[in-house]
């Protein structure tokens, strides 16, 4: 029984992980506990890998990474090739992540191409394991483990290494070889779309076309990145009611709210906050662009204040502004759909401050205004209303615990 409770810790925590709960940590580290009792390595592995999973979840890969390099030691000694497959996946979204901020130099664990390259053996050889067995050429030894999820997942996180090997390192322009990672992430995440879409798995072909999306938008073919997200919007999501809707929307009025307690698929918010923070950075582009443009048909210090008067008054530019605000502002609120402590919102507001900080005085206030203005286009008061209470014990008790009126009436520990 010690053994089953801490399989359901695990899978416990792997849930609570998904809906975007912070507790999952917890709970995985009781069952974590637990096994080193009983002292069976693969467990303890399954338990190392699944705490490295939801370190990732929370953008932590500085702790995810230990966990995740815990779990690959476990499970080769014990020549267990499924676990090891997941052990490399999460060992490798966590490296890539360090790699990121090491080019960024926010933490300078290791230079970030070294972290790149490990990254990409780590999760190459766990693509390996999760390929099927060719039964015309079978390999002496290799066990298919027939998990096409996990190979499609496999397939995801080499195509975000390789679109995120297309920026340059401490720089803001593309990397050395760009067209060709460029390609190799897109032929990973289409390859992973498609197999996802066969097999009906929709949380990860969504999950591969919000990346391909990114890898346009990183590699500056801002079409292409625009029509991926069109496309998403058309074949995944119409007829759907994951959308927020503003007032006077057709089929809607009073405006429209999805209540998250009514979806089992809560990661489908976090992706729109995705596609919606990047129509927002695009949109941004497009105003500084714009701005640019301006500032070269006016240039010098002397007329610094006829520019910025021209940029206020400018139709594109406004409309540019407007926009960003309008997505940036429905990003963060699907962030907060999916959880209030979601690292989405926190990536959001990361990628928002790289602009607002390069705005002067007047364009921050017009942004400021246009975000005010969205607020009277959308039920914002619905919008908080569906968010998680974080002061909800009862709510707690039932996640971790499973207590509920309904479990106490059945064991009779409550009045009728």
């Amino acid at each position: 029984m010690l053994a089953h409770r801490a399989n359901v810790l695990n899978n416990l925590s792997r849930v609570l992980s998904d809906m975007g709960r912070l507790r999952a940590a917890r709970v995985c580290l009781d069952g974590l506990e637990i096994r080193k009792d009983l002292g069976e390595e693969a467990p303890i592995a399954y338990s190392h890998n699944t705490l490295a999973l939801i370190l990732n979840d929370r953008n932590e890969p500085e702790d995810a990474w230990k966990e995740a390099a815990l779990a690959v030691a476990y499970f080769r000694r014990a020549e267990e090739p499924r676990g090891l497959g997941l052990a490399l996946l999460q060992l490798g979204e966590a490296l890539r992540r360090l790699a990121n901020r090491s080019r960024s130099r926010e933490t300078a664990v290791a230079e970030a191409e070294q972290l790149y390259s490990v990254a990409e053996e780590l999760l190459t050889e766990a693509h390996g394991l999760f390929l099927p067995v060719d039964p015309r050429n079978p390999e002496p030894g290799r066990i298919d483990l027939k998990e096409p999820a996990r190979r499609i997942e496999a397939r995801i996180e080499l195509g975000c290494l390789y679109r995120d090997r297309i920026r340059a390192v401490g720089g803001e322009g593309l990397a050395p070889r760009s067209p060709m990672r460029s390609r190799d992430a897109l032929y990973y995440l289409n390859e992973a779309a498609e197999e996802a879409r066969r097999l009906k798995l929709e949380r990860l072909e969504l999950d591969a076309r919000v990346n391909m999306a990114w890898t346009y938008f990183y590699a500056r073919q801002y079409r292409q990145a625009v029509e991926v997200l069109d496309d998403i919007e058309q074949k995944n999501l119409q007829g759907r009611d994951y959308q927020i809707q503003p007032y006077k929307a057709e089929g809607h009025p009073d405006g429209y709210v999805p209540d998250p307690a009514k979806h089992d698929n809560l990661l489908i918010f976090a992706q729109l906050s995705k596609m919606y923070g990047l129509r927002g950075y695009l949109a941004l582009e497009q105003f500084m662009e714009r701005t640019k443009e301006i500032g070269e048909e006016h240039p010098g210090d002397e007329q610094r204040e006829y520019r910025q008067y021209l940029v206020a008054h400018d139709d594109k530019a406004r409309q540019h502004l407007n926009r960003a605000a309008e997505c940036y502002s429905l990003g963060a609120w699907y962030a907060q759909l999916y959880s209030p402590r979601s690292s989405a919102l926190t990536l959001l507001y990361d990628r928002l401050y790289s602009y607002i900080k390069k705005f002067n005085g007047r364009e921050q206030d017009d942004f400021y205004r246009a975000v005010q203005a969205q607020r009277q286009r959308y039920p914002v008061d619905e919008i908080r209303a569906n968010i998680e209470d974080l002061g909800n014990i009862e709510q707690f008790l039932y996640e971790v615990a499973g207590l509920s009126d309904e479990i106490l009436k059945l064991e009779g520990g409550a009045d009728d």
